[in-house]
């Protein structure tokens, strides 16, 4: 039994873990136990593993556990609940039970009362534990097995909206697949993997006698989940599934097969996909060799922008005549050449271990767009050099955000925006510009346009509404309020005063 214990006070969080742990000594079969602080920590933690047994506090800052059970009854029917609560009022405990909780416990927690829900809750969850396994636990079957991965390919598309939020495809996408694989044997999810994107994917393990039933296996899931949501969901999945193994492999080797393969609906789009055996790693063509010199020569001189700018051109090239496995390895390969020139290189050596570049390099092959992949890469290389020499590379996004700024200042320019053409995040672009300029990006971006229009209103015969829209506001009411908060002025008048007629 897995279970999630949700409290705002430590004490008590750390006194009922300390309680379940002594279970699984005296024979409970308590298997994981976790905690989250709140209601909302606690849906983003039921999104990513599987938990039978969820005990929570009634009062919570935030989304507290009444709100809390609400949605696990709706998004997780099958897992039990126990609340928790210092007030004996027995409209929670109506509340509670109409939520499909199956007991109400008073703090502070009788033991015996606690031990006697736990085994009256066991006793039915025996049978549902044996379909979810860790990957440790997977990778020690002795079986022939095969990894399986499962994304909902847009989960920002019109038709995924209609259903609200991420984790309510999160909990469709658990559920269908559950359902089937209830039915079957030797099938498992597999939890805890590293490089995750989201909770809209899956990891699933298929086992068999042979190579040929574990592919069978996989096949009639793989099928059946994919018609169900193109016909009935009316949204599109991918699955990528690796070559199946015997022995024990390290996680990244089927794990990595199987992302290779799901990485195939970004050329062909949604789509089943197995591991191509007998395909060659390196890229062939003299296009590619090109581009591959092309690109070593800018780590050579230490070009970071032109290296990202042909990294891009490679992802380009591939997408027409590559393939997902000859791309990622060729990724791969750069990843590690650009961190041992940089090691080389750095004042105070520092090494990443070749197994996180390959998780990274899994990380990547979730993405669901050629847009999102390009990123990713991006992200990557200046996330390197920022751990190399942080001082000298926030300059450089400084200067490349400003660069980016000034050229697009007609456009509706946003934070989000400015952070992806840099490859850092939203929050890290923040920082930088408070730090860095003593503003906010929102004030540097207003005061650069104000002083822009201070230089277009001394052209004669230009229009002040000309000016708003050239700076990007749709609004000249809007721009005109901004132009005399900064100045003093409204724009008319600060046109006035410098004796330029609008009408010459």
């Amino acid at each position: 039994m897995n279970v999630l214990i949700v409290d705002d006070e430590y004490s008590i969080r750390e006194g009922l873990r300390d309680m379940l742990k002594q279970f699984a000594i005296s024979g409970i079969p308590i298997h994981q136990v976790e905690t989250s602080i709140d209601g909302k920590h606690a849906m983003d933690v039921l999104h990513y593993y599987h938990f039978d047994l969820l005990i929570t506090d009634v009062r919570m800052p935030g989304m507290d556990g009444l709100t809390l059970l609400e949605h696990v009854q709706s998004r997780f029917p099958k897992m039990k609940t126990i609340i928790l609560s210092g007030f004996d009022d027995f409209a929670y405990v109506q509340q509670a039970l109409r939520l499909g909780a199956v007991d109400y416990l008073l703090k502070p927690v009788n033991v015996t009362d606690l031990t006697k829900t736990i085994e009256r809750i066991s006793t039915g969850l025996n049978d549902n534990y044996n379909i979810h396994r860790s990957w440790k636990r997977f990778n020690e079957l002795d079986a022939f097995k095969l990894l399986t991965v499962v994304d909902i390919d847009n989960p920002q598309e019109s038709r995924a909206l209609e259903f609200g939020d991420w984790q309510t495809l999160s909990w469709m996408l658990r559920k269908s697949s559950f359902e089937i694989l209830q039915d079957m044997t030797g099938v498992y999810l597999i939890e805890e993997m590293e490089s995750r994107m989201d909770s809209c994917n899956m990891i699933c393990g298929f086992t068999g006698e042979s190579p040929e039933r574990a592919m069978e296996q996989f096949e009639r899931f793989a099928s059946t989940l994919f018609e169900f949501w193109k016909d009935r969901v009316r949204l599109s999945i991918s699955i990528g599934v690796s070559r199946p193994y015997r022995h024990d492999h390290s996680e990244e080797a089927p794990y990595s097969e199987a992302l290779t393969a799901l990485l195939t609906r970004l050329y062909r789009g949604s789509c089943i996909q197995k591991y191509p055996e007998d395909e060659q790693a390196e890229m062939g063509s003299a296009s590619f060799a090109r581009l591959w010199q092309q690109l070593e020569a800018s780590l050579d001189v230490g070009d970071i922008d032109r290296v990202i700018e042909r990294l891009h051109d490679f992802v380009r090239e591939s997408m027409k005549q590559g393939t997902p496995r000859q791309l990622m390895w060729s990724v791969e390969r750069l990843m590690l050449d650009l961190n041992g020139r940089i090691n080389q290189n750095a004042l105070i050596p520092f090494s990443i271990e070749a197994r996180h570049i390959t998780q990274k390099v899994n990380q990547m092959q979730w993405s669901r767009s050629e847009e999102a992949l390009q990123q990713q890469i991006g992200k990557w290389i200046n996330d390197l050099l920022l751990s190399n020499d942080p001082e000298e590379q926030e300059g450089q996004i400084m200067l490349k955000a400003k660069k980016y700024i000034r050229e697009h200042l007609g456009e509706m320019i946003s934070l989000e925006e400015v952070s992806q053409h840099t490859y850092i995040s939203r929050s890290h672009l923040s920082r930088l510009f408070r730090n860095r300029t003593g503003q906010t990006f929102l004030e540097y971006l207003t005061d650069l346009r104000i002083e822009e229009s201070k230089k277009m209103l001394t052209e004669p015969g230009i229009k002040i509404y000309e000016v708003a829209e050239k700076l990007g506001y749709r609004d000249w009411k809007h721009f005109s309020r901004t132009f005399k908060n900064k100045t003093g002025y409204g724009p008319a008048e600060y046109r006035a005063n410098l004796n330029i007629s609008p009408l010459e």
